[in-house]
């Protein structure tokens, strides 16, 4: 299943105009030989690099809550259903890109009402295209606080799912340096 899902957003890659090649050549020693600072102190966080996981923090009450946070590679794996109904049909070329070869990402599940709120970093994210999916069933609330720090390219989409009378509050902050080239996409899709 995940090979057709792939394969259909693959698509997309000859109507792109910019040719990523170079600029992931040219910062890929760059950006893995840096070290990574100003990692995330929040009670709940999720820090990704290059498509890997630093580091992944859920208090003990939201564990006990039900909360699943995860990296996408192993959600696929464990949560193989939970994945399969949240991956997005996407339109737009960028999008379909990080789905069609996403190196990893992050999944969130929030459980009928659950409250949470996480903070989130992508350093650099160099040569990779990130696909974070976000599934919030009836009644959970989510205060997503998301961060970028990049100096090369980057290509991420978030994807929300939101169940019936859930609500999310969602902040987005960009640091990138002038050369930077960051293709960021977000849909949020309502489950009736």
């Amino acid at each position: 299943w995940l090979a057709a899902y792939r394969k259909r957003n693959q698509s997309a890659l000859p109507t792109l105009s910019v040719p990523l090649e170079p600029f992931l050549e040219q910062r890929a020693a760059i950006c893995r030989s840096r070290a990574p600072t100003g990692l995330l102190t929040s009670l709940n966080m999720f820090v990704q690099m290059e498509g890997d996981v630093l580091a992944s923090r859920l208090t003990p009450d939201a564990r006990r809550a039900g909360i699943i946070l995860t990296d996408l590679k192993t959600a696929i794996d464990k949560h193989t259903d939970l994945v399969k109904n949240a991956l997005p049909t996407l339109k737009d070329p960028i999008s379909k890109m990080a789905a069609a070869h996403f190196t990893n990402g992050m999944f969130l599940s929030l459980p009928p009402h659950a409250t949470l709120t996480l903070d989130t970093q992508t350093l650099c994210g160099l040569a990779t295209n990130v696909l974070n999916l976000v599934v919030l069933d009836h009644n959970a609330h989510l205060t997503l606080n998301t961060t970028i720090i990049d100096d090369g390219s980057l290509n991420q989409h978030t994807h929300i799912v939101l169940g019936a009378h859930s609500t999310i509050n969602y902040a987005f902050i960009q640091k990138a340096s002038p050369q930077a080239i960051v293709f960021d996409g977000l849909t949020i899709e309502a489950d009736n």
